[in-house]
C-alpha cells in the first residue's frame, strides 16, 4: 500500500511551515502597537490575528518535539550541541534585531554615536530560540537518562504546575531587570517572560509523545484509526475547559492566546491548545497523504527546512522598521491603515521566504563543495 511506504512523514513539515508563515502578521501588529503607528481600535479589531501566535508557537514546539523522534541526530551529545547552537543564535538575533537598530537609529537621532541606554536589555531579550535551546538541552538529559515518552510527559506536566503556580507565587516581579529577564527564561516572572522553559516544555513533550506513538504504528491506516479514537477525547477536553473558563468569568480568547495574555501559560491554556494541536495533527496527516508527491508538498518541505532563516529574517525586518520609526520619530509618516498593514506583512513574508530560499541554496552549495573537496583528496 503506497501510504505505508512513505519514507518522510511530511505532516510534521506542514506543521512547522504553518507555524511560522503567519508570524509577520502578528509581529507587525504587536510592534506597531508598541511604536504607536496603529489607529485607535486597530489592535482590538484585529485581535483574532493574535490567535496565530497563540497557536503557531505551540505548534512549532510540538513539531520540534516530534522531530526529535525521527531525526538521525538524536544522541544526547548531538541534542546538547544543537541546544547550545540555538542559545547562541538567540543572542545573535538579539544583536541583529534589537541592539544594532536601537544603537544605529538612536545615534542618528542624537547626531552622534550614542550607545543605547537599553543595550543590556536588548542583549538579554528573550525569544523562542532561547526556549528551543534550553529544550534541546533538557531532551539531551532525558535521552541520557533513557526516559520514556510517558516519563518525559510526566516531568513536563510537573514542570508546568511548578512553573505556572508555585514559583511565580514567590518570585513574580513586574520590574524589568536583567535578573528578572534571565529568570524569566525558566518560569513566568512578568510580561517579558517569553516562552519560559518550565511552562512551555509541555508542548515539545506532547509532540515527542505523539511522534513516538506515530512512529510505532504500522502504516497510515493504523495511525488514522488511532487518531479517530483520540479526537473525541480531545474534543471533550476542549469543551470542558471552555465551559470552565467561561464559568469562572475569564476571557476565553486571552486564556487561549498566551502571548496576548502576558505569556501566561497554565493548565487551562495547555488543555485548550493541546487539544487543538491534536486536531491540527490529524488535519496535517490527511493533507500530507492527499498531496503526496505534489509540488505543494515539496514547497511545504522546503519551507520547513528553511524555518531558521525565515524566522530570523522576519524578526529583523520587523524590528528594524520599528526602531527606524520609533527612534527617528516618524510615526506621523508611518501610520498603518488596513491596506498598509496587510501590504507590509505580506512583503515581510515574501522577503523572508526568498531569504530562506537563498540561504538554503548557499548551504547546499557549501555542502556540495565540501563533498567534492573530500572526494578529491580521497
Amino acid at each position: 500500500m503506497a501510504q505505508q511506504q512513505r519514507t518522510r512523514f511530511a505532516e510534521f513539515d506542514i506543521g512547522r511551515a504553518i507555524s511560522i508563515l503567519g508570524l509577520p502578521f502578528v509581529h507587525v501588529l504587536e510592534e506597531g502597537d508598541l511604536v504607536g503607528i496603529l489607529p485607535p481600535g486597530f489592535l482590538e479589531s484585529h485581535v483574532f490575528l493574535l490567535a496565530l501566535s497563540a497557536f503557531g508557537a505551540p505548534l512549532f514546539m510540538a513539531c520540534m518535539g516530534a522531530n526529535m523522534v525521527f531525526t538521525r541526530h538524536s544522541t544526547p551529545g548531538e541534542l546538547a550541541r544543537r541546544g547550545v547552537e540555538l542559545l547562541i543564535m538567540g543572542m545573535l538575533l538579539n544583536v541583529g534585531r534589537l541592539f544594532l537598530p536601537d544603537t544605529l537609529f538612536g545615534s542618528i537621532a542624537a547626531g552622534e554615536f550614542t550607545l543605547s541606554t537599553e543595550w543590556i536589555y536588548d542583549l538579554a531579550g528573550c525569544d523562542i530560540y532561547d526556549f528551543a535551546g534550553l529544550c534541546f538541552l533538557s531532551f539531551a538529559l532525558f535521552r541520557k537518562l533513557r526516559l520514556s515518552p510517558k516519563q518525559i510527559l510526566a516531568i513536563a506536566a510537573a514542570a508546568l504546575v511548578v512553573g505556572a503556580y508555585v514559583l511565580p507565587y514567590f518570585f513574580a516581579n513586574p520590574e524589568e531587570t536583567i535578573q528578572n529577564r534571565l529568570m524569566g527564561r525558566l518560569f513566568w516572572m512578568n510580561e517579558y517572560s517569553c516562552f519560559p522553559l518550565l511552562t512551555w516544555l509541555i508542548f515539545p513533550a506532547l509532540g515527542y509523545a505523539y511522534g513516538s506513538w506515530f512512529k510505532s504504528k504500522d502504516g497510515d491506516e493504523a495511525r488514522w484509526q488511532g487518531m479517530k479514537k483520540m479526537m473525541p477525547v480531545a474534543a471533550a477536553v476542549f469543551a470542558v475547559t471552555t465551559v470552565a473558563v467561561i464559568a469562572s468569568g475569564q476571557d476565553l480568547l486571552l486564556v487561549y492566546a498566551s502571548p496576548a495574555n502576558s505569556y501566561i501559560t497554565d493548565i487551562p491554556n495547555v488543555a485548550l491548545v493541546g487539544s487543538t494541536l491534536l486536531f491540527a495533527a490529524t488535519l496535517t496527516h490527511k493533507i500530507a497523504i492527499k498531496i503526496q508527491g505534489s509540488r505543494a508538498l515539496a514547497w511545504f518541505v522546503r519551507t520547513s527546512k528553511g524555518i531558521i532563516p525565515y524566522y530570523t529574517c522576519q524578526w529583523i525586518c520587523v524590528c528594524w522598521l520599528e526602531y527606524l520609526i520609533g527612534d527617528l520619530g516618524l510615526q506621523q509618516y508611518a501610520m498603518l491603515n488596513e491596506w498598509k498593514y496587510w501590504l507590509t506583512s505580506f512583503a515581510i513574508v515574501i522577503v523572508s521566504l526568498q531569504f530562506a530560499k537563498l540561504w538554503m541554496a548557499m548551504k547546499a552549495k557549501r555542502k556540495e563543495c565540501g563533498q567534492e573537496s573530500t572526494a578529491a583528496t580521497a
